[in-house]
Formats: C-alpha cells, structure tokens, sequence
C-alpha cells in the first residue's frame, strides 16, 4: 500500500531550480516534484550500491587470508592472458 504523500519545503540554487524547470518544459516529466522524485530514486539507489561496495571493501580487508603482492598479481594476470593467447592461436591453427 502507497504511504501518503508529504510536502517538504527545500531551498535549492538557482541553477538547479532553472534545471527542474527545463526538464518539465522539455516534457521530459510531468512536474518539478517528479524530477526531485526521480533524483532522490537514483540517489537511493547510488547509496545501495555504495554501501554494498564499502561492505565488500570491509571483507577483503577483515579477509584473513594472506595478501597477494600487486607485482604477483600483474605475472599472474600476463601468465593467464600469454596462456589464453596461445590457446587462441593453436585453436586457430
């Protein structure tokens, strides 16, 4: 079930508030309120995939298994890459 609707009072730049404007008059949405609506949707959904981000971060560092030297990962990635290239060229043959 939708929640009421709530009027909220903000002050914004005129910028932005000349922005809004522009987007209803290009048709682009129905109404200053749908263009913050929209922001905000975007903007949640920008936190959701920032939060899952820094909890991922927080995995790898709290990871207790040992580190990999970044010089080991650069060999191991060009070995695998030499070894798919090589692959590629006896498929090809």
């Amino acid at each position: 079930m939708t929640k009421p609707a709530e009027k909220l009072s903000i002050t914004i730049t005129a910028p932005m508030a000349q922005r809004i404007r522009a987007e209803v008059e290009a048709g682009h949405y129905g109404s200053t309120s749908e263009v913050i609506r929209e922001a905000l949707r975007l903007w949640e959904k920008q936190q959701q995939e920032l939060d899952l981000l820094r909890a991922r971060v927080k995995a790898s560092i709290e990871d207790p298994r040992p580190r990999v030297p970044i010089k080991d990962v650069r060999r191991r990635i060009k070995e695998r890459h030499e070894a798919a290239l090589n692959e590629a060229h006896d498929d090809a043959a």
